[in-house]
This record gives C-alpha cells, structure tokens and sequence, in this order.
C-alpha cells in the first residue's frame, strides 16, 4: 500500500509529505487516506479517529494553499484508477 501512496503524492506533487519517521504521523496519515471520501461539493476524512467534513475551498486553505491556488485534481491523476485504489 505504500507505493500506491508513494504514486499518489508523487501524481499531486506532495512527495516530502510522505516521507515521515514518526510512526504515529504515519499511522495517522494512513487514517486520514483511507478514509477519505470526495463528492463534488466537500471532502470527509477520519482523524484521530473524529469524523470531518469541509466544502473543497475550505479544505485546500486548510491545507495551507493560498486561496487563489486550485490544481485540476483529475488532471494530476488521471493515469490513477481510483477505483482499484
């Protein structure tokens, strides 16, 4: 699974984002991923095992991106099969 993720930052640029030597940072990144569920309106996840849910605007600032910075998503990964993820 971890290459999957590996092929997946690197499809979104956010290959340092992985590379974590904490082993709870990670478990807690895994959380994150597996759980996280796209509509077109919002993003939810689990997080410290705590349900969240945010429009797509909300959630990129959340992530630190600047509020005029948007990245075609489906563009970045269109070589991905989300499904068999």
């Amino acid at each position: 699974m971890d290459s999957k993720f590996e092929l997946i930052f690197k499809a979104v640029e956010w290959e340092d984002a992985w590379e974590i030597d904490e082993s709870r940072c990670k478990l807690l990144t895994i959380e994150f991923l597996c759980t996280l569920q796209t509509t077109d309106s919002e993003v939810s996840f689990r997080f410290f095992g705590k349900e969240f849910s945010f429009p797509w605007k909300n959630f990129s600032e959340l992530l630190g991106f600047p509020a005029q910075c948007t990245i075609d998503v489906d563009s970045a990964i269109q070589d991905f099969d989300r499904n068999k993820f």
